[in-house]
């Protein structure tokens, strides 16, 4: 009988997959490989046949004499085989929604653009009307491709899955071909209306482009009185000149663009404008020169104000930004580097390229108070305190360090060796305040009482080494901030040694 049991229970097992299987991975496999729309009905059939092919199974069977109930059973089979075929139509209705969606949003968008008002002389609107109209005619001959699976995939879903549809999708789906039919009838009525008015807009684009040339003339007249390109104008005020020139170009280049287009619509010979053109041509190589020096002196200002705490850590960025800089400068083409902007723009790159060096010789650990004293004596220039909030690269800049090139990098070399005569000074109280004599037994006396010969020598040859390199430190011009310092330390080093000679 348990063979028996064992062999009809195996029946179930071809339906395994409905409770192991993971519906999200399957369906990521299944449409990995890019399934046609009779390739997903079909599997949204095999799930209903699963159901089909459990409801058939008998709700009991015996075995000798036991009663097999799979009522249960075949319920929760039939549950799962339909919970799979409702997760992937659910998956199929986002496909089909979002391009039903996207389809209707093309027609609402269109439709809008299509009834865009055209008033006279208007041509960027009527350009962009019969833009429209030429878009419609295209769509008009591949639009049956959008409707054809959309519609194949809303039968799928009324057939498996027809209660997921709200009203609106429901109201979408059926308005579809009838909203895209009333597109073409306004488009074919936009198309009739702006044809009786062709005649007119002709004449409106003629008589507006004649004004055009004549504001064009008008324009480059202003731009040789009173541009950026007047000699003579300091370089603060070319920038502003070309800011404002740039700005009335853009308006007139935009209307050159429209008249172009219009000329085409109406088959208008192309209008040229030389002069805007070399405006054009102008306003581009001035921009060259003006953005990077407005650039430059945007961030040189944004750096005066650093608190010179903060300078240190920003050496490594403002220095690759100054060398951008320059080499920017330096590709400039040659006919604007008789610009007086120019020279100024060099000027302020190169004076900021010397003046960094000194700036990172002086943020080292180095720089003492007593430094800073010397730059201010040398300079004339009183600096704030080190941990003022006051003291800034401002302060520095200002102190025009450039003319003191030299006489910094003195102040500086110095510091570096004072930090490291001030180290070795200290290192040789640290050594001698640890030194100490052994002291041991003499004769038949069991505890310390006389040095150890050994030790003492051993002390006396350190000791004449401390005093040689403190005389060697002492005779560095360097040295003078530690001579108090460094003769309380040899004279206590020469006592020390005149004592250890008479004990010994």
């Amino acid at each position: 009988a348990k063979n028996q049991c064992n062999k009809y229970l195996e029946q179930f097992s071809e339906y395994e997959w409905c409770w192991k299987g993971d519906i999200a991975k399957e369906y990521a496999k299944f449409t990995a490989g890019e399934p046609t729309l009779d390739e997903f009905e079909s599997k949204l059939k095999y799930f209903v046949g699963i159901e089909n092919k459990v409801q058939e199974l008998e709700g009991q069977h015996q075995i000798s004499a036991l009663m097999l109930q799979t009522t249960s059973l075949s319920k929760s089979l039939r549950e799962l085989a339909n919970k799979w075929k409702e997760s992937f139509a659910a998956e199929l209705h986002k496909e089909a929604f979002s391009k039903l969606d996207r389809v209707v949003e093309m027609v609402k968008t269109t439709r809008k653009r299509l009834l865009r008002e055209v008033g006279s002389g208007d041509i960027d609107a009527l350009a962009y009307v019969m833009q429209t109209l030429q878009e419609v005619r295209a769509k008009q001959s591949e639009i049956e491709l959008e409707f054809i699976p959309i519609e194949h995939m809303y039968r799928i879903l009324d057939e498996h899955l027809p209660h997921i549809m709200d009203k609106d999708e429901q109201d979408l789906r059926s308005m579809l071909k009838k909203n895209w039919e009333e597109l073409l009838a306004a488009s074919e009525q936009r198309q009739e209306e702006l044809s009786l008015k062709q005649i007119q807009y002709r004449k409106d684009l003629i008589k507006t482009v004649n004004a055009f040339k004549k504001d064009v003339a008008k324009f480059r007249a202003e731009y040789e009185r009173s541009g950026p390109m007047v000699k003579g104008i300091p370089p603060r005020e070319a920038v502003e000149r070309l800011k404002r020139f740039r700005e009335e170009y853009e308006v007139r280049g935009r209307k050159q663009e429209i008249y172009f287009v219009g000329e085409d619509l109406f088959g208008v010979p192309h209008q040229r404008y030389p002069t805007l053109d070399q405006t054009k041509q102008e306003l581009g190589y001035l921009g060259q020169l003006y953005d990077l020096y407005v650039q430059v002196l945007e961030t040189i200002k944004e750096w005066r104000e650093y608190q010179w705490v903060e300078v240190p850590e920003q050496m490594e960025v403002m220095q690759k930004t100054i060398e951008g800089f320059a080499g920017r400068c330096k590709k400039m083409p040659k006919q604007l580097r008789e610009w007086p902007a120019y020279n100024e723009l060099q000027k302020e790159i190169k004076d900021f390229q010397e003046v960094l060096p000194l700036l990172s010789e002086l943020g080292k650990p180095s720089i003492q108070p007593r430094h800073w004293q010397q730059v201010m004596e040398m300079t004339g220039k009183e600096l704030p305190s080190i941990e003022s909030d006051s003291f800034k690269l401002q302060s520095l800049i200002d102190a025009n360090l450039n003319d003191f090139v030299d006489e910094i990098s003195d102040i500086t070399d110095s510091a570096d060796k004072q930090l490291i005569i001030e180290q070795k000074i200290k290192d040789i109280a640290e050594q001698w305040e640890g030194m100490s004599f052994d002291f041991q037994g003499w004769k038949q006396r069991d505890y310390p009482c006389i040095l150890v010969a050994g030790k003492v020598g051993e002390t006396q040859e350190v000791l004449e080494e401390t005093m040689m390199n403190l005389n060697t430190m002492n005779a560095q011009r360097h040295s003078l901030p530690f001579k108090e310092e460094l003769t309380n330390l040899l004279t206590t080093l020469s006592d020390t040694g005149d004592t250890i000679e008479r004990w010994f």
